[in-house]
């Protein structure tokens, strides 16, 4: 599910970026104008959007992990309830939805900045990228052998999963940092960071809804007799989505 909704953003996106900044980079070699400033104004609007548009999708996905991390464990047990069968229940099934309470907004993180990088890397930097990812790929096998070994069971596939597109999304975001900041864009954590009141709002609902998941824990995951707990949980959401 997760796959069907963000590969048509990364898709588009590497369309969009590749377009934009291509035509950049032949409205730089374009002669200037009499007392205009020619390619070069052509260039810097096109790197303008380009930046605002990649701030924005990556601003997008932070609200995202903001709302996985602070209201996904603690209802995730009532969710599950619901949509799995109940031979599942005692399975490794519930575990592993906890891990992907991380693993999807990191994958978000990560289409939307490789597609950018995808864009507008040199083979250069495509060869050097190549050589990176073999050694994300042996973390992750480390990973994923120190995490059974822990006693994770199936879910720690899924941590190992986070930790490779974690380091992913470094490498692109730096690439990225990098490309902006050498052509004087505003591109930076800056832009990508919620105000301090939504994430205030969300500090603060992390805080009461782990504190209601720890009152009501003792009761069976069901709606009925979880129904505080969720209404807990819809106010917090409500302050959250007010702030936002």
């Amino acid at each position: 599910m997760a796959r069907i909704i963000f590969q048509p953003i990364e898709e588009t996106s590497r369309l969009y970026f590749s377009k934009l900044l291509f035509t950049s980079s032949l409205g730089a070699t374009e002669p200037k104008d009499e007392g205009g400033d020619g390619g070069d104004g052509v260039r810097k609007l096109s790197l303008d959007n380009a930046s605002k548009i990649l701030s924005s999708l990556l601003l997008l996905f932070t609200h995202l992990l903001l709302l996985l991390v602070t209201f996904g464990p603690p209802y995730l047990s009532i969710a599950t309830s619901l949509l799995l069968p109940p031979r599942f229940q005692n399975t490794s099934a519930p575990s592993i939805l906890r891990g992907y309470v991380l693993y999807i907004p990191m994958m978000a993180f990560n289409g939307i900045l490789e597609a950018f990088f995808a864009s507008t890397s040199t083979p250069l930097e495509l060869r050097n990228q190549s050589r990176w990812m073999i050694g994300f790929s042996m973390i992750f096998v480390f990973a994923a052998y120190l995490s059974n070994q822990l006693g994770f069971g199936d879910s720690g596939l899924v941590y190992a999963n986070v930790l490779n597109l974690f380091l992913r999304v470094v490498y692109c975001w730096t690439f990225a940092k990098r490309y902006f900041g050498e052509r004087d864009v505003d591109f930076g954590l800056n832009v990508i960071m919620p105000p301090r009141g939504v994430i205030g709002a969300f500090s603060w609902s992390y805080l009461v809804t782990r504190w209601s998941w720890k009152a009501y824990e003792h009761l069976p995951s069901k709606i009925l007799p979880q129904r505080n707990h969720i209404a807990v949980g819809i106010v917090c959401l409500g302050v959250c989505l007010g702030a936002w």
